[in-house]
Formats: structure tokens, C-alpha cells, sequence
């Protein structure tokens, strides 16, 4: 097989449409995002219904991934949704005709003050981590019931790092679902680099590491997390999503938007672009290693099927969902 069919038959097409539907999500974000009437609102009650969609589905194919029961991994997909209800002023901002409607400050600057204080008052919400609680609980009850007791016994370590792993991913993917869809609404073009950022580097690892894979340096990049990553593809994927950081931040502005002053200081708009550009690819790989892991240690090719060979929704948002998670949260505490 030459370069040109593996590409094909890589994530190389499959990114391209991900990249197009994302681009009509955001294309509808920007030129709504200041809209007042019907159609707005209406616009985003479909994106609330497609991210509903796609956290649940996520969020099956994680639990199923650990052999829990379908019928509890369809339960607690629905308590993740429900964690945004338990946020009711996220919530209501979606039905909100004008989120970045103001009376004493720029649009912009208020826009960035709502995302910075949604993301805070997610983490502060205690009712986030009460159905955080239950959900685990409950995980970890079904999780121990289902694994014989003679394995527990003799494999304690493994058993405590599945539950350890089930935490963590349930933990990310509620914090992606309540921060990602406020995002979309209040700061569309902060979004750009939560959503392409990932998909850039990811894809320009892939493309790389067939390109120039192992031709440098030998040792491969992570063997037993996911045997085919090569240094090469991975530093290509760090440069790629490092650039698209930089193309976003000045482009659409991201500066005037993260400082809350006219005229900040330029030194600090200079950190702050560096920061991005650094934190954002690395956890756009890291998130990727973290779910290749998961599927690794339950001996899993894919989390499912509903993308045909290229597999589940899960290993497509597994670097956004890091990306989104560590970066806003950094950033809140920047």
C-alpha cells in the first residue's frame, strides 16, 4: 500500500468532514451570537440537542468500554446531561435572546467575563459534583458487582485503576459538555481553538508520522499506549496545532478578549499568546494518549462502531475534550 492510499484510508478524509461540520457550527455561532430574534433561539436548541446527542453517546461508549451494563451506561449518560440542568444559569443562557447584551462595557469584553465566570461557577457548583458523586458511586457499585471477587482479590491494582480512570473520564466529560456548549453561544471564537486546534494536530501527526515516521529517531513514541505514534508525526502535529494557535489568537482578536482593559499590557498579551500556543497542543496529544490508554487496558480496536472503521464519537472528541478541560481551566486562573 503506498502513501496515498494509506493516507485515504487514514483519518485524513474523515478529519476533513469534521473540520466542514464544525466549520457550519461555527459559521452559525458567529453570525448568531449577537441575534435577538426566534431564529436564534431556535438555533441553539438544535446545537443543545447535538451536543446532548453527542455527550451521551460519549459517555456510553466510555462506560461500555469498561463493560458496564448498557442499561446503567444509558442511565448515567442521562445524569450527565442532567448536570447542566443542575447549572440552571448556563442553562438559561441558551434561551437567553442576547447573551452579550450589556449596559457599562464593550461586547467584547463582557463576552469574556461570562465565559471566564461560567467556567468558574461550573467548578464552584456543588450540585456538578453531587451528580458527579452519584454517577461514580453508582459506577463503581455496578463496576464491582460485574468483576468476581477472586479478581478483585488478586488484581487490586488493576481494579482500582479502571475505577480510577472511569472518575476521571466521567469527571472530563461533564466538565466538557456544561463548558463547551456556554463556549459555542458566548465566544464562538474561543471555541476555534478548543475544537480546530485538536483536530489539526491530531491530523498532522497522522499525516506526518506517515510522511517522515521512524525515519529520524527510531524509538517509537508511546509503544505501548499506541504502538504506531512516532516522534516525528507527534513534534510535526506539536508544530501544526502550535501555528493554527497562533493564526486563531491574532486573527480573530482572542487578545482583546482575555485581557479586560483597552490597552493591556503588551507583554502580557505576548505570555498569554505563548501559553496557548504551548498548553494546547500538548494536551490535544495528551488527551489522545489518555483514551488510546483506556482502550488499550480493555483491549478495545474502538470505543464503537457508529463511525463505521473509523469508530466511535469517543476517539473523534478525545483530544477536544482534554483541550477544553485544561485549557479553560487554566485559563480561569490565569
Amino acid at each position: 500500500m503506498n502513501i496515498k492510499e494509506k493516507i485515504l484510508k487514514g483519518r485524513f478524509i474523515v478529519s476533513v468532514i469534521y473540520l466542514l461540520v464544525f466549520l457550519v457550527f461555527f459559521l452559525f455561532s458567529f453570525l448568531l451570537k449577537d441575534s435577538n430574534g426566534v431564529g436564534a433561539i431556535i438555533t441553539r436548541v438544535i446545537m443543545m440537542v447535538i451536543t446532548f446527542s453527542v455527550v451521551a453517546w460519549m459517555t456510553y461508549e466510555l462506560l461500555k468500554a469498561f463493560d458496564i451494563h448498557y442499561i446503567v451506561a444509558i442511565i448515567l449518560a442521562l445524569a450527565t446531561l442532567a448536570s447542566l440542568l443542575a447549572h440552571f444559569d448556563n442553562f438559561r443562557t441558551i434561551f437567553d435572546q442576547n447573551p452579550h447584551e450589556t449596559e457599562s462595557v464593550t461586547g467584547s469584553v463582557i463576552t469574556m467575563q461570562m465565559v471566564v465566570s461560567t467556567l468558574k461557577d461550573i467548578l464552584k457548583n456543588w450540585r456538578i459534583y453531587l451528580i458527579f458523586l452519584i454517577e461514580v458511586t453508582v459506577v463503581f457499585a455496578f463496576y464491582l458487582v460485574q468483576v468476581k471477587r477472586k479478581v478483585i482479590l488478586s488484581r487490586p491494582n488493576v481494579i482500582a485503576s479502571n475505577m480510577l480512570l472511569i472518575a476521571v473520564s466521567l469527571f472530563l466529560l461533564i466538565i466538557f459538555f456544561n463548558g463547551l456548549l456556554n463556549i459555542f453561544i458566548l465566544f464562538p471564537e474561543f471555541a476555534l481553538l478548543i475544537v480546530f486546534v485538536p483536530v489539526i494536530t491530531d491530523t498532522s501527526a497522522f499525516l506526518g508520522g506517515i510522511l517522515l515516521g521512524r525515519k529520524f529517531i527510531r524509538r517509537k513514541f508511546a509503544p505501548f499506549v499506541s504502538p504506531k505514534k512516532t516522534w516525528e508525526g507527534t513534534l510535526i502535529g506539536f508544530l501544526a496545532g502550535a501555528i493554527l494557535v497562533q493564526i486563531i489568537y491574532w486573527s480573530f482578536n482572542i487578545q482583546g478578549k482575555f485581557f479586560f482593559s483597552t490597552s493591556p499590557d503588551s507583554a502580557s498579551v505576548a505570555a498569554f499568546a505563548i501559553y496557548l500556543t504551548i498548553i494546547l497542543p500538548i494536551f490535544s496529544i495528551v488527551g489522545d494518549l489518555y483514551f488510546s490508554y483506556i482502550k488499550r487496558v480493555n483491549l478495545l480496536k474502538d470505543y464503537s462502531k457508529i463511525l463505521g472503521n473509523h469508530g466511535g464519537l469517543l476517539d473523534r472528541f478525545d483530544s477536544i475534550i482534554f483541550v477544553n478541560f485544561f485549557a479553560l481551566l487554566a485559563i480561569s486562573f490565569y
